[in-house]
């Protein structure tokens, strides 16, 4: 059982708060791709190109309007939630009217 007294105000933000660090690299290895996307597809490259240029800031306004949260959990996106707080991988789907290749 872990106290309250072994953590400090430090190891409470990042179990609040979550991660202010968003590793594009770990975002990459957690994300899935459906319908008609693949991590190959030409316009997927061109995003995590896009994602890997930006500045801390700029990826972190990225994150929160795609997944309505600016930090990563603590854990990575290994430990990203859906809606219902169940685990759930950031995800990537071609819509009908996008860019078929």
């Amino acid at each position: 059982c872990l106290s309250a007294a072994a953590l400090d105000a430090s190891d409470l933000e990042l179990a609040i708060a979550g991660l202010d660090h968003v590793d594009v690299d770990d975002w990459k290895s957690h994300t899935t791709y459906s319908e008609g996307y693949s991590a190959t597809h030409a316009s997927i490259k061109h995003f995590w190109a896009y994602v890997d240029s930006l500045q801390l800031e700029r990826r972190a306004k990225l994150l929160q309007y795609v997944t309505g949260t600016s930090r990563v959990p603590a854990g990575g996106f290994s430990r990203l939630q859906g809606r219902d707080g169940d685990a759930k991988a950031f995800e990537l789907r071609l819509r009908a009217g996008g860019d078929a290749e």
